[in-house]
């Protein structure tokens, strides 16, 4: 990851300067587009590195909505890139600047087969990209930062072929305006990354339920498969990070039941079937006065 980071760093830097250099305002967005990656493939690093840092006195949960927090102000800044972006490439639809494609095409060839070495990288280092086991531990959670970075470079790799394409477009027909079209197409892959990004980072920092259909799917769980509960109720559920999900619910035992038993029996069922490892569950007996509650943290 660290680098594969260092690669689409300097790709970066690198389109930057050639789009100025040769006028392509193609290579800006797409440099554009890499600074988001950058951004993203820079969260997932610090994800793995702060993710071993342990809880302190002063944040119990550690520092992991940092990268929460840093993803949603990336989409902001992205939704403002694009804009700048799109007006500029409407000027120039109506008045075309010469562009300089041999410094655009060598940029946008070096970039290409600089994202399809970060590729390889990846790929090489996430075997099990495809494995469908959910569990959340750290190794799953290194595995889906790898996974999200695996989509950002293959991002990067389009972005770089459109740019290829547009210069050759420009070089044999003369048509400069593939380069501001190219732009707009590049703008609307970023723009829709970053909608759905701020979307995603929005519904967590609210605590929004990961599925709507989870609470009702733990409730008929626990009722149908661990003897001694008569009824589920007050169930909770929110995202601390997109992968570590937290619950809470309240839980009616008969009289006779062991409540001990039942708590581990409850841990288990979720932590098997739906993947929840921290869960608070309050267990009340049946015509007892008194209710305890027992936090598994």
């Amino acid at each position: 990851m660290f680098w594969v980071l260092c690669l689409t760093s300097v790709i970066m830097l690198v389109e930057t300067a050639g789009g100025y250099l040769s006028g392509s305002l193609a290579l800006l967005a797409d440099a554009s587009h890499m600074l988001a990656d950058v951004a993203a493939l820079l969260l997932s690093w610090l994800a793995m590195r702060l993710g071993r840092r342990p809880p302190d006195k002063d944040r119990s949960f550690g520092s992991q909505r940092l990268q929460i927090l840093a993803a949603y102000t990336n989409g902001l800044f992205l939704i403002a890139i694009t804009g700048i972006i799109a007006v500029e490439a409407w000027d120039r639809l109506h008045k075309p600047e010469v562009i300089d494609t041999r410094w655009m095409l060598g940029v946008a060839v070096i970039g290409f087969f600089t994202n399809l070495a970060s590729y390889f990288v990846l790929r090489d280092k996430h075997p099990h990209a495809h494995d469908h086991n959910h569990s959340h531990d750290h190794a799953h959670g290194s595995n889906l930062n790898l996974h999200s970075a695996l989509i950002h470079v293959l991002s990067d790799l389009a972005g770089t072929f459109g740019t290829i394409l547009a210069a050759l477009v420009i070089m044999f027909t003369g048509w400069h305006g593939a380069d501001p079209v190219l732009s707009v197409l590049i703008c609307l892959l970023i723009f829709t990354y970053a909608w759905n990004l701020i979307k995603r980072t929005v519904h967590i920092l609210i605590q929004g339920t990961p599925d709507p259909t989870l609470s009702e799917r733990i409730q008929a769980t626990l009722l149908q498969t661990i003897p001694g509960i008569l009824d589920v109720h007050h169930i909770h559920l929110w995202s601390l990070t997109e992968t570590q999900t937290i619950v809470t619910l309240d839980v009616t035992i008969a009289a006779a039941a062991d409540s001990q038993t039942i708590l581990t029996a409850i841990q288990r069922t979720l932590a098997e079937q739906y993947q929840l490892d921290h869960i608070t569950v309050q267990i009340e007996q049946q015509r007892t006065v008194d209710s305890r509650q027992i936090t598994d943290d």
